[in-house]
């Protein structure tokens, strides 16, 4: 299966996961690895607009986000597998998964929000093998709890 990045004219952190083997959204899985962002969407970016970034403040009760997998800033050469596990925050309210969202960071961001939802497994999202096109790549994740504290992080990738 592949994860695919889909465009978003939203900012914030919203994450999509569709399956494809192709740089199109919605093609049939065939090399089991999850397509995170295709070239043809990357290429449909304009190179000289500066990365949105999420503008709400991240609450000190908000959910703990752990980002298991990809380890930030490293590089990859192949596949490279997406762990994030999500805890309560230090008031011990419960995470909201509803809330969740994942963006690409590129110009306005790539929504891939749904593309991950069928790899989320309790309170973590668990994807065995996703890829991107080469080059440097950087995901938000944002969560709330039931109360609304609200949490972001980021990881990077490098891409051979």
């Amino acid at each position: 299966m592949r994860l695919l990045l889909r465009t978003s004219m939203t900012v914030g952190l919203v994450l999509v996961w569709a399956i494809s083997t192709s740089p199109t959204a919605g093609a049939e899985p065939s090399s089991g690895v999850l397509l995170l962002v295709s070239q043809s969407e990357l290429d449909a970016l304009p190179l000289d607009t500066p990365v949105a970034w999420s503008s709400k403040p991240t609450s000190p009760n908000g959910p703990v986000i752990r980002i298991e997998s990809p380890i930030h800033n490293r590089t990859y050469q192949g596949p490279f597998a997406i762990i994030v596990e999500f805890l309560p925050g230090p008031l011990g309210y419960e995470v909201d998964l509803s809330s969740l969202k994942l963006e690409y960071k590129k110009a306005w961001g790539i929504d891939i929000t749904e593309r991950v939802r069928e790899f989320i497994k309790g309170s973590r999202i668990d994807v065995a093998e996703s890829e991107l096109p080469r080059g440097r790549h950087t995901v938000e994740v944002q969560i709330s709890d039931v109360e609304k504290n609200f949490s972001r992080q980021i990881f990077t990738v490098i891409v051979k």
